[in-house]
């Protein structure tokens, strides 16, 4: 079993796996966030959009650059 964190979810016929070697489940909130970034404005992995004060996670992928996951994937991400 991997120490890392990961999600998978079915898509089709297949499923995807992604690992992350880290996660920053209290990265910053959306209403900071959104100030700086305007091309970021929901979850990379459930497509939750973001709104308000929301607390946003930030992982970063083994293979791939960092993303924005909401709390919902990033607590199902670290208990995996």
């Amino acid at each position: 079993m991997s120490k890392n964190p990961k999600l998978s979810k079915r898509i089709l016929a297949r499923t995807k796996t992604v690992e992350f070697t880290w996660i920053r489940c209290d990265f910053m909130a959306w209403s900071t966030f959104s100030e700086y970034r305007k091309d970021k404005t929901k979850c990379w992995w459930c497509k939750h959009p973001f709104e308000g004060d929301e607390m946003l996670a930030l992982a970063g992928r083994s293979k791939g650059r960092n993303v924005l996951l909401c709390q919902e994937c990033a607590g199902v991400a670290v208990a995996r």
